[in-house]
């Protein structure tokens, strides 16, 4: 992560050719955008490979934003986001990365929805004591919301979690029990590498508490308007026994609220998706606009910080489409929205979602 803040770039300064006003707007922007994105293109290639700056991400601390414990939204706020991120020993580099990264969090969030308000939680399991729950209190995505979140997470610790299934019955359950406000439309992302106990992962010593994720399950289904599942881990075996948290209630839904990223065997490059597969679904929340306008600033970033070099369009082109397969939109209109985003013709875009198994 470089030293500058993502609102400092221009890719990140929210004038989108998807939210433009008139056909007359949209096309200039577009215009300009695909200008951006040929030059970035043309210097992917070139760039220097010295390492990037480190940002001071405590820069922000203020203990009197300290926020670890879980309030109510603030009034009005009729949307809110419960966000389960597994602290465990084996998925401790992702939750890191999910505390080093709360200004491209917040800079994102506020351009996909800045009504909306955030709760984190970082949970294990309970031979962690009271590691085991470590909340974050609802926050906003703006600059204040930012200040609260770093604050708070330097108080977050890291924890073990013992077996190998982690006590997701028991954080899934205790999300349940927050207090809402006003919020009507609430939506739930687990991010883990495991699951939790019961459900056939192997050195799995049970709950003490006796519960059943199932029963975890069904009190989701009565309190949240969504739930969706990114499998954060390497292991294709898990990210099998982890369907069931979907299939459970609707194994209709499996396809498109599990985001599995056991394809990628690369640890860093499973860094990186891990954050953006979380903002894609806040976005794929606020309808296709807002997925195509996430994925055009995505695209964009990737070009312009180019980690794989020569062969960073590609490898951007690949991630951005993997995405595809989580949009529900018809063929035509998922090949269209595809070619804006990656500024190319619409059979190079058909070939790539070929490629990468999404069946147009």
């Amino acid at each position: 992560m470089s030293s500058d803040t993502y609102d400092d770039r221009a890719t990140y300064r929210g004038s989108s050719y998807t939210s433009a006003s008139g056909e007359a707007e949209r096309r200039k922007l577009f215009s300009e955008r695909s200008e951006r994105v040929s030059a970035f293109r043309s210097e992917v290639g070139t760039k220097s490979d010295s390492p990037r700056p480190a940002r001071d991400v405590m820069a922000n601390y203020d203990e009197s934003l300290v926020r670890c414990s879980i309030t109510k939204p603030a009034p009005g706020v009729t949307r809110v986001y419960k966000i389960l991120i597994d602290n465990s020993g084996s998925n401790r580099q992702i939750a890191n990365h999910f505390r080093n990264s709360t200004n491209y969090l917040r800079v994102n969030l506020g351009l996909i929805d800045h009504d909306g308000q955030f709760t984190f939680e970082y949970f294990s399991d309970h031979c962690d004591g009271k590691l085991i729950s470590q909340p974050i209190d609802y926050v906003s995505p703006n600059k204040e919301g930012e200040r609260i979140l770093t604050s708070t997470l330097h108080h977050v610790h890291d924890a073990d979690g013992g077996d190998s299934p982690e006590a997701h019955e028991c954080a899934l359950w205790d999300a349940c029990k927050i207090n809402f406000g006003e919020a009507t439309t609430r939506h739930l992302i687990l991010v883990s590498d495991v699951t939790g106990h019961g459900m056939g992962m192997g050195d799995d010593q049970g709950c003490p508490n006796q519960r059943s994720w199932k029963e975890s399950m069904d009190l989701v289904e009565a309190t949240y308007t969504t739930f969706e599942l990114i499998g954060c881990g390497a292991s294709a075996d898990v990210a099998t026994l982890q369907q069931q948290f979907v299939t459970y209630r609707h194994p209709e839904n499996l396809a498109m609220n599990f985001v599995s990223l056991a394809y990628i065997k690369e640890h860093q490059y499973r860094l990186g998706i891990v954050l953006n597969a979380f903002l894609f679904l806040v976005a794929r929340h606020r309808g296709p606009q807002s997925v195509e306008g996430f994925l055009s600033r995505l695209y964009e970033k990737w070009l312009s910080d180019p980690l794989f070099g020569g062969e960073t369009d590609r490898r951007a082109k690949e991630a951005i489409i993997r995405f595809a397969k989580y949009i529900d939109l018809q063929s035509k209109e998922k090949t269209e929205m595809m070619s804006r985003v990656l500024v190319s013709p619409t059979d190079e875009v058909e070939r790539l979602l070929k490629e990468e198994g999404v069946f147009i």
